[in-house]
């Protein structure tokens, strides 16, 4: 095993100084001890899923390192395992591990264990529930009875955190913030995945449903950290983006968003945080790419974002209409070998997706439709699907009756990093000489989408 720590340069971590601890108000400490080792390296990630550093594992196995930060949540990943903590500046932080039984054995000590085993709980918790809701089943509630199961799911982590031992109130606080945000983020997300992972285009909430824009605070810099407040901002200003879109009143809705972002978010730390994290996440899907980072640099201010955004348009630009088409070598489910010379002289309907993706499988009954309306015309239906387990896809082709083409994709294929593919489901158009038409054509379950084909002579 590698004894020569790793950096991680494009991050500009912090100072690494690995095999030994140090005691500073400052600093994080960090040891651990793990069984049937995997990995070089211990990478720690802050509450945003960013690198902040890494540690190497020495010859027998074992983590002893510390780095410069705030208190906060953190994550920390070995090989494909990835967990949460916090770290609280100045203690010292142990954890031990099996990576064979890594969710029975993952352990803390020593600072803030209490609150560690507690988010290693709370997150076996979620796993549980995650797997209990992949068949849709929540989004497919009734709102009154969403609302109870809802309740139900945070009572109970509500009730883990109180019997967790904790004597940290700072963290209690906080935690107690972060789980309001995690539920306040379900109920955002229900009615839109209703309108689009289920195709109920005129769903609409009572009343009585509680009203996210009235209990979230927009302008807290503290809640940064808190995994799920950039994503519920987000959320928020998407919803209406999307209302305006749907009355016409926008031509992009990703555009407006961040006018959304704009308008509801005063704060400055806030705002410049949540308008980046979602410039580089709905650059792929805008309709006006030029317009949208004009606008984005409006709304941002630090050089490095600016730079950022300048990248992003430069990538994007390579796949604008009229551009030869970045190429793929995929196989099928029966070993055959695709490239898009395979479909030259026709038109060809590209859906970047994955079996775990509500929204991705909540297209597949209009994509089905819409192979069956185009049969026998000049247009291929080609299905990729990505960032998902090979063994998962298969099994979904095999249930379902997938029809089109039908491709597997790993998440390091270059077509998609071309692409900028950062978030599924994606959909793309060529023409018949393989040149793009629409890199982010509409779905399936748009009406648009007919009127394009038509327009095609489809």
């Amino acid at each position: 095993m590698a004894k020569k720590l790793i950096f991680i340069t494009v991050f500009q971590l912090l100072t690494v100084v690995a095999g030994y601890c140090q005691k500073s108000p400052s600093l994080i400490n960090v040891t651990g001890v793990i069984e049937n080792n995997v990995s070089d390296s211990l990478l720690i990630m802050n509450g945003l899923d960013e690198p902040v550093h890494q540690i190497a594992i020495t010859e027998n196995s074992k983590v002893k390192g510390y780095f410069k930060g705030k208190t906060g949540y953190y994550q920390m990943m070995l090989g494909q395992e990835k967990f949460p903590c916090y770290f609280k500046s100045g203690d010292m932080h142990s954890f031990s591990v099996n990576m064979k039984e890594f969710g029975n054995t993952i352990q803390f000590s020593g600072g803030q264990a209490a609150a560690n085993n507690y988010l290693i709980a709370k997150a076996k918790r979620d796993g549980v529930t995650k797997a209990a809701e992949a068949n849709g089943m929540a989004i497919q509630m009734e709102e009154a009875n969403f609302i109870k199961y809802n309740d139900s799911i945070f009572k109970a982590k509500a009730d883990l955190l109180n019997n967790s031992g904790i004597q940290d109130d700072a963290f209690i606080q906080l935690e107690k913030k972060s789980l309001a945000i995690e539920q306040m983020n379900e109920l955002v997300n229900f009615p839109m995945m209703k309108i689009f992972a289920l195709g109920q285009k005129d769903f609409k909430t009572s009343a009585t449903y509680p009203d996210a824009f009235k209990l979230t605070n927009f302008n807290d810099p503290d809640l940064i950290q808190v995994p799920g407040y950039t994503m519920l901002i987000q959320n928020l200003s998407f919803k209406l983006a999307n209302e305006k879109k749907e009355r016409n009143e926008v031509r992009d809705v990703f555009t407006e968003c961040l006018n959304m972002i704009d308008s509801l978010v005063t704060n400055a730390e806030v705002k410049e945080h949540v308008a980046f994290n979602f410039g580089k996440m709905a650059l792929e899907h805008t309709k006006t790419p030029a317009e949208y980072v004009a606008r984005y640099k409006a709304i941002v201010k630090d050089p490095t974002h600016l730079k950022v955004a300048d990248d992003w348009f430069s990538q994007a630009e390579s796949t604008l209409p009229g551009k030869p088409s970045p190429d793929f070598k995929l196989k099928d489910i029966a070993g055959k070998e695709y490239t898009l010379k395979s479909f030259r002289g026709k038109y060809v309907y590209i859906d970047v997706w994955a079996t775990w993706c509500m929204p991705c499988i909540g297209e597949i009954p209009h994509l089905k439709k819409l192979e069956s309306e185009m049969h026998g015309k000049d247009i291929v239906f080609v299905s990729i699907c990505t960032y998902d387990e090979k063994s998962k896809w298969e099994k979904y082709l095999k249930e379902k009756e997938m029809s089109g083409v039908q491709l597997y994709s790993e998440k390091t294929e270059p077509f998609l990093s071309k692409y900028a593919i950062r978030g599924i489901p994606h959909f793309i158009l060529l023409d018949k000489e393989g040149k793009i038409i629409n890199p982010n054509v509409e779905r399936p379950s748009d009406p648009a989408l007919k009127k394009v084909f038509a327009e095609l002579g489809l």
